[in-house]
């Protein structure tokens, strides 16, 4: 999630990433950003991962994310909470 280290073969063609400030498609464009952004101090903790009951076939990681960013001279961020939902492919 900050190291940019993915499998792609986890990933489908369509895999879609969206903040209010990026959206992209590709999950190889996606690790290339993450792996600019974020510090090599920076880590992300799994909260938990459950499956959405009000949403078909998702799962819903609650992540607990933290370290630094490079912007401008390095940026140190306060932990804080994010959400992402996977979805699955029947």
């Amino acid at each position: 999630f900050v190291t940019g280290n993915v499998n792609p073969i986890y990933f489908g063609d369509d895999f879609q990433f969206q903040d209010p400030d990026v959206k992209l498609t590709g999950i190889e464009d996606y690790a290339r950003g993450v792996k600019k952004l974020f510090s090599e101090d920076s880590r992300a903790q799994i909260i938990s991962c459950e499956v959405n009951k009000a949403i078909p076939n998702t799962i819903t990681v609650t992540w607990r994310l933290s370290g630094g960013v490079n912007i401008g001279p390095g940026l140190q961020i306060k932990p804080y909470i994010c959400y992402t939902d996977l979805t699955v492919d029947e």
